[in-house]
């Protein structure tokens, strides 16, 4: 997924041509220009999307403007967006739905629900109050002259509940599909209970091939999982698709039987290492809505290069500002695509965070980004104060950014060098740079390194630059002395010769 991993390289050729930075990737759009957009129309009906770019994820609005109701699918934990989007449009909300329990963000339904005075359904009695209600298979609620009707869809997770819009005259329309259904694949099936994926995955397949064989192609796809959330691989970015194309095209509903649907299906990549205490949070019913912001401290001018009481200085600069100058120990993970995703991968629910930046939209949105997955020991510094730090004449760091080509120059040379490959194995598959050491992000830690010289310049890679540039930040605060930012990542290697499929012959009647 756009965020796990990046996109393919630009280089044509281990001798640099056309290598150059991926500064940001396809679906890694700043936070703070997360909108609500129309999904589906018709007539009085709508569907709006509210997208959490973080997460690659989308929430939803049912509304049915005459009877001026409304139903919210899938809610984050900033509940005031949903609030203000019901009262912009002077609805009243009637229902609060999740598809399932959720791994990768804390659910907002319990607390929206308590605050809006909706009722709260889904799949699982897990943790649920009195005013939640369970739905099972006939069960339906109306929205004015729309219903909805839910459809067990287990596979992803064992409680997924997939939710289908008919119009007033019964046709059927839209597929909320959670994680069940997304474009180009469907959710990853080993999220739930340990030894569950197996039976998981014979779930799914009979989810697509089973379960949504009734629907007719021309129903539209609004899934809340997309291109850019760590719940599926291979995903399109695109939020928004149809059971028809989804049936010409996705690998899953295009497998012959069980065995090639498994062989598809069941990747093996990792997940971020959050999602199991943010599924145990949702399994005991969420936590109460948004935390208030709190301003934090000036960055002052004496700042050592290990945060002071165990903080992590997190600067959500886009990288080319990071590297060009930031407070020494600082880690910098830009606050656009896959951002909260990476700092639940790389750090704990139990750590103390002080956002640097300087735009504070940029901020914001970075906290609640963090909010979402559970992450309330967060401050954040006050507007202005990070620029007034490097500009003081205080000690700074900086992060060297080369190309793939001056990589390639470097190790023809025999120059004593690091490079460090931070991709995932899969992706050794898109080329790789002779002697290079592979330590995906993931699992980069001080220990997993302990074994390298901190004297040698070390030249960190991934496929875009994104996760590299990350990854160059932890180095330097470990102490690695000098450490230097790749821009891109090595090309797929050339084929010396290109085979060609034998033509048919055809028999002679």
């Amino acid at each position: 997924m756009a965020g796990a991993s990046d996109p393919a390289p630009t280089a044509r050729s281990w001798s640099g041509r056309r290598s150059g930075p991926a500064e940001t990737e396809p679906g890694s759009l700043p936070l703070k220009e997360e909108s609500r957009r129309i999904g589906w129309r018709q007539g009085d009906l709508r569907i709006d999307v509210l997208p959490s770019r973080d997460l690659g994820n989308s929430s939803f609005l049912l509304l049915d403007r005459r009877a001026a109701r409304a139903v919210v699918v899938d809610p984050t934990r900033d509940v005031t967006r949903y609030l203000d989007a019901v009262r912009q449009d002077g609805l009243r909300l009637d229902w609060v739905l999740t598809t399932h329990t959720h791994a990768d963000f804390v659910s907002g339904a319990a607390a929206l629900a308590e605050r809006s005075g909706a009722r709260v359904a889904s799949g699982s009695p897990a943790g649920r109050g009195g005013a939640h209600r369970l739905l099972r298979p006939g069960d339906h609620l109306d929205i004015g002259s729309a219903r909805v009707e839910p459809i067990a869809s287990p596979g992803h997770a064992p409680d997924h509940v997939s939710y289908l819009l008919r119009d007033r005259t019964g046709t059927p329309r839209v597929l909320l599909s959670g994680g069940s259904l997304m474009a180009g694949t469907a959710g990853r099936a080993d999220l739930g209970p340990p030894g569950g994926t197996y039976r998981a995955a014979l779930d799914e397949f009979e989810t697509l091939h089973r379960r949504f064989a009734p629907l007719p192609s021309g129903v539209v796809v609004l899934p809340t999982h997309v291109g850019g959330s760590f719940c599926g691989v291979g995903a399109r970015s695109e939020a928004r698709t149809t059971l028809g194309r989804e049936r010409a095209s996705n690998p899953l509903f295009l497998a012959r039987d069980r065995a090639h649907f498994l062989a598809e299906y069941l990747s093996g990549t990792p997940f971020p290492r959050y999602y199991a205490g943010t599924r145990r949070i949702n399994e005991d019913g969420g936590t109460p809505g948004e935390p208030a912001p709190t301003p934090g401290p000036d960055v002052a001018p004496d700042v050592p290069r290990s945060a002071p009481n165990g903080t992590v200085w997190l600067d959500v600069r886009p990288s080319s500002a990071f590297d060009g100058g930031h407070v020494p120990g600082s880690i910098s993970i830009p606050a656009y695509g896959a951002f909260s995703g990476w700092v639940g991968w790389l750090f704990g629910r139990e750590d103390r965070f002080l956002l640097l930046g300087d735009d504070p939209e940029e901020l914001r949105d970075a906290r609640i980004g963090l909010s979402r997955i559970g992450f309330d020991h967060v401050d954040t510094v006050r507007a202005g104060a990070l620029g007034e730090y490097l500009r003081s004449g205080a000690p700074i760091a900086a992060t060297p950014r080369v190309s793939v080509s001056e990589v390639a120059r470097r190790v023809a040379r025999g120059e004593a060098l690091t490079v460090l490959d931070v991709r995932n194995p899969d992706e050794h598959e898109l080329g790789r740079i002779p002697g290079a050491l592979g330590r995906p992000l993931p699992d980069l830690t001080e220990a997993s390194v302990a074994g390298l010289d901190r004297a040698v310049p070390v030249y960190v890679h991934c496929q875009s630059g994104r996760r590299a540039g990350i990854a160059a930040s932890l180095l330097e605060r470990w102490g690695f002395r000098s450490v230097h930012h790749v821009l891109g990542g090595p090309p797929k290697p050339r084929l010396r010769g290109r085979a060609r499929a034998p033509r048919p012959t055809r028999r002679k009647r």
